[in-house]
């Protein structure tokens, strides 16, 4: 490739933004992962996407990390999205009947999708299941 020297200050200034803008994408996928291990939220989906956000299933846990004091926010059950000028908020609900708009803008969202009564027995069995095939158990 070759490159007029009169282009060369804006060649290097375009492969630096390039460079600096992977290497801040990596970095907060590295601190989102330490926040993960932190406040133990593997079981959790971290939504970095506003129109994943917008389209989340009801009902499902949600908590949340303040993106400025890093303080967890336990949340609770999602029960609405909206949108205002805008911004993009959830509604949860906590088990003492309060309520909470929490903003995609100033939060790391993290979701755990709802299962039914049915879907957690039959994961017990499965692992229940696996486990004997391991031979964790003796059966006779």
């Amino acid at each position: 490739m070759i490159i007029d020297k009169n282009d060369l200050p804006n060649y290097n200034n375009d492969r630096i933004n390039q460079n600096n803008k992977i290497i801040d994408e990596l970095l907060i996928d590295d601190y989102i992962y330490e926040l993960i291990k932190k406040y133990n939220l593997e079981k959790y989906t971290y939504i970095d996407d506003v129109r994943v956000f917008s389209l989340l299933p009801l009902k499902g846990s949600l908590k949340y990390i303040n993106k400025y004091t890093n303080e967890l926010r336990n949340g609770g059950l999602l029960i609405k999205i909206y949108q205002k000028e805008e911004k993009w908020y959830g509604i949860v609900k906590k088990v003492n009947e309060r309520k909470y708009h929490v903003s995609f803008n100033t939060n790391y969202i993290f979701y755990l999708e709802h299962r039914t009564r049915d879907q957690k027995m039959r994961e017990t069995l499965e692992l229940f299941m696996t486990d004997i095939n391991k031979g964790k158990y003796d059966v006779k």
